[in-house]
């Protein structure tokens, strides 16, 4: 596990200009609007409205962000010219299935967490590698969570662990900081929108891990077959 931690870390330092410029892209204009909106009010006196709109503005450029990193990631990992724009050409050009993914995903394993929250976790690591089965192999959203299935078997509790660390870490860290300095930027929208940015600009190192398990698993099925072909 630490191997890839230690992977994903390389390959996104190795594209961090370009990784930071496709969060920042999506996230930059979506945290100062959220943060103008929510203005002084502290989440849990938010309206139901404006959760409404955080979470409509996650679920439409998440699969662009997501998306486009992975492309970028692919295109550092095995060598290419595309870059920024092209990552996020790649990612346009698959945003339809993308969003259709995530959203299946996101109301399954919302629905298994609520429940209890052992389902949700099993489903969030039986799906893990969605995303990149669509973005890469072009499959419906209904091939690509039976491909992921095929990808994360053996590894699921190690990839849900090592992925979502780090999100808790970030998490954890966002929470400190409201805890510690909520009270002196309340008021200053566009300072917590920026602050805000920070967090998304450092969830970009999960999905870099995410694609060093999906390009690990595809290198040893890869392997396997040249195996039986050999045998």
């Amino acid at each position: 596990m630490f191997e890839r931690l230690d992977a994903a870390a390389r390959l996104l330092l190795g594209r961090g200009r370009a990784a930071a410029l496709i969060v920042l892209t999506f996230w930059l204009p979506g945290n100062l609007l959220l943060s103008y909106l929510t203005g002084p009010l502290g989440w849990e006196e938010l309206s139901p409205k404006l959760l409404l709109v955080g979470l409509a503005y996650d679920l439409l450029s998440a699969p662009l962000t997501v998306g486009a990193l992975f492309a970028l990631m692919r295109e550092s990992l095995y060598g290419g010219e595309a870059g920024y724009r092209g990552a996020i050409a790649a990612a346009w050009g698959r945003y339809g299935l993308l969003f259709a993914n995530r959203l299946i995903i996101q109301v399954l394993v919302g629905a298994g967490l609520v429940l209890f929250i052992v389902p949700g976790l099993w489903l969030m690591a039986r799906w893990a590698l969605a995303d990149a089965a669509v973005l890469f192999e072009g499959l419906s959203p209904g091939e690509a969570r039976t491909r992921s299935l095929a990808l994360t078997e053996g590894r699921r509790l190690e990839l849900l662990a090592a992925w979502q660390l780090p999100v808790i870490a970030v998490l954890g860290l966002s929470w400190w900081v409201n805890l510690r300095f909520g009270a002196a930027l309340a008021g200053q929208w566009w300072v917590v929108g920026l602050v805000n940015c920070v967090w998304d600009l450092l969830l970009a190192f999960p999905v870099a891990l995410l694609f060093i398990y999906y390009a690990q698993a595809r290198v040893r099925e890869a392997a396997a077959r040249a195996g039986e072909t050999l045998a």
